[in-house]
């Protein structure tokens, strides 16, 4: 459930955006007389935008991603205002581009961000430029005609009918290209559904859709600036996320929680939740197995019924809020779920078992048994009473509660009221 959710926040934002762009330049959304005229330079403030934040958050695939869509935009402005055209931007520099544009931002999908100033850095920054200054010499009157016309010819060159690209001014290569890129980022997505790989898929479809649109007045620069926000928006997710979201877990962290204590109400319940000899399973099985024990809580946790919103509070405490109730009304949920918890089961890798497994694995006598184990957690809950105004205070009884549970033998649920 974790895992479906995630995916879908990190898809969501960029399929809406590119969808809403997708039917402006259909037609099917009209934009404002104004907007046109502002329109066609938004690219350029996105793109700084983007790089002022790649540059701050070292996000180098912001970096290396919003460069070339601001240099399309000018290159779609200035040199194809109107197409079909004549002369060797538009037979070379065209085609080079529709070409370039799905490689390298494929490219810059697989790249780690490693400095800007690294042997890396420097190798990608030559990737970049280095296209567009060979289509330049390309281009340029120095070149004969006959030379300009075997590369127009070559990037043109149709590997099957023209039933596939008769509706647009790609050449049939860049189709082909843009189609197996955008294949292979939903796949690099399926993987790891983050929302900088949502926005690098989203980036690629707005791209191809922006190269179509090509002299159809502002609805390229349009396209790209939708490119351009995906990678702006994947950068202020990613900060949300690395300041608010658990990266073991998945669950809100513990300042997700303390935002969420000062908007309550004045009716509301806290439940601390804490994983039993948390500290000898590890020591007994290994860190590694102790962080799957937390996920498997965690993924339980995440469907606390009731209303209630899991936390990851630090180490193996976790935390449950539940808005508008009070603690008998939270108690029945906390029970099942502690229930829930204690009836699940994990499996431990048997020792001089391999990582991978091997071939045969189901046959009989055929590797080791696999131990499982069973784990359990003690509550604690507190609510909001009259004359207690500050949660801090009742989060100070919910922890209270907690040890009593666990002094008590654990595997248990306590409730405790805050001190007036």
């Amino acid at each position: 459930m974790l895992g479906f959710r995630k995916s879908v926040s990190a898809l969501l934002a960029p399929a809406l955006l590119v969808v809403l762009s997708l039917g402006i330049a259909g037609g099917h959304v009209a934009l404002s007389v104004s907007l046109k005229d502002i329109l066609p330079n938004i690219p350029y403030v996105l793109t700084l935008l983007a790089l002022l934040l790649g540059l701050w958050f070292k996000r180098e695939r912001v970096i290396f991603s919003a460069l070339p869509l601001g240099f399309a935009n000018l290159a779609m402005l200035n040199a194809w205002p109107q197409v079909p055209a004549s002369g060797p931007m538009w037979q070379i520099a065209y085609p080079a581009l529709c070409l370039f544009l799905p490689v390298y931002l494929l490219s810059v999908a697989f790249f780690r961000d490693c400095g800007l100033l690294s042997l890396s850095g420097l190798v990608r920054v030559l990737w970049l430029f280095l296209p567009f200054a060979a289509v330049l010499v390309a281009v340029d009157d120095a070149v004969s005609v006959e030379a300009q016309a075997q590369m127009a010819a070559a990037l043109h060159f149709r590997p099957f009918s023209t039933d596939l690209d008769f509706w647009s001014h790609l050449p049939q290569p860049a189709i082909l290209l843009f189609g197996g890129a955008t294949l292979i980022l939903c796949g690099r997505f399926i993987f790891y559904p983050t929302p900088m790989e949502g926005a690098m898929l989203g980036t690629m479809a707005s791209a191809w859709a922006a190269l179509h649109h090509v002299g159809d007045g502002v609805m390229a620069s349009l396209l790209l600036s939708t490119a351009l926000l995906l990678l702006i928006v994947a950068v202020v997710q990613d900060a949300y996320h690395m300041a608010f979201l658990d990266e073991l877990t998945g669950l809100p962290a513990r300042r997700a929680m303390n935002t969420q204590l000062g908007r309550l109400g004045k009716r509301f319940s806290v439940a601390m939740v804490d994983v039993d000899h948390f500290k000898k399973f590890n020591d007994a099985y290994g860190h590694d197995v102790g962080d799957q024990v937390l996920q498997m809580v965690a993924m339980r946790m995440a469907r606390v019924t009731g209303g209630g919103r899991a936390f990851r509070y630090g180490g193996e405490e976790f935390a449950v809020l539940f808005p508008g109730k009070d603690v008998e009304a939270a108690k029945e949920h906390l029970e099942a779920l502690r229930q829930a918890i204690a009836d699940s089961s994990f499996a431990l890798r048997a020792e001089g078992r391999p990582e991978t497994a091997p071939k045969g694995r189901n046959k009989p006598g055929s590797g080791k048994k696999t131990k499982t184990v069973s784990v359990t957690v003690s509550m604690g809950v507190a609510g909001q009473v009259e004359g207690i105004p500050d949660p801090d205070d009742v989060l100070k009884a919910a922890d209270k509660a907690l040890y009593k549970a666990k002094e008590n033998g654990r595997n248990r649920l306590v409730s405790d009221r805050p001190t007036i």
